[in-house]
């Protein structure tokens, strides 16, 4: 997809009410240039807020969340499309990590169409799958791109979604947070 609107696909964390208020400005900007249509507003609490916004040109749904006390954090981004209910679980443990989300996008093989997320760690692979008790089904891959790339992750054969991340090797040597 080609949309201006991919700029912010990729999940920003909100951790302060100085970073809410530049997602807030941003999306009513946003709204003001008719980018973006407020489809929900679901704040009914005070300091809770949780937007749902759609694309006025393509169509795609992207998400502002976030609670207002000491502990919480937010999120802006778009709305994860993840139907494996296995890889929703480890994609919600990526971010409640707060690992930097680097891309996420269509994984489309063999006319199934998952979603594809990256995420700027690596996995200890069976400390994983043990933690989220993966069936057959998700299988865990590792590429060593000697030429190009190198991730490793978890797709799920039914669905198509998939979780990635750096190889291990890579992933050490740039001290990347190591998810177990």
């Amino acid at each position: 997809m080609n949309c201006k609107c991919q700029a912010y696909a990729c999940r920003e964390y909100i951790t302060t009410k100085k970073q809410l208020q530049q997602f807030l400005k941003l999306t009513s900007w946003l709204m003001e240039r008719g980018s973006f249509i407020l489809e929900q507003d679901l704040s009914k609490i005070p300091d809770v807020y949780f937007k749902i916004f759609k694309c006025s040109s393509c169509g795609e749904t992207f998400l502002l969340d976030f609670q207002s006390n000491p502990l919480s954090v937010g999120s802006f981004g778009l709305k994860p499309k993840i139907t494996s209910q296995y890889l929703i679980k480890l994609d919600q443990y990526c971010q409640k990590r707060l690992i930097k989300e680097l891309s996420r996008s269509k994984n489309d093989r063999e006319g199934i169409c998952g979603e594809m997320v990256y995420y700027d760690c690596y996995f200890d692979a069976e400390k994983i799958k043990k933690r989220f008790n993966l069936p057959k089904t998700i299988t865990y891959f590792e590429y060593d791109g000697k030429m190009a790339g190198q991730e490793s992750g978890f797709i799920d054969e039914n669905t198509n979604d998939a979780i990635l991340g750096s190889h291990p090797i890579y992933g050490k040597r740039r001290n990347l947070i190591k998810l177990e």
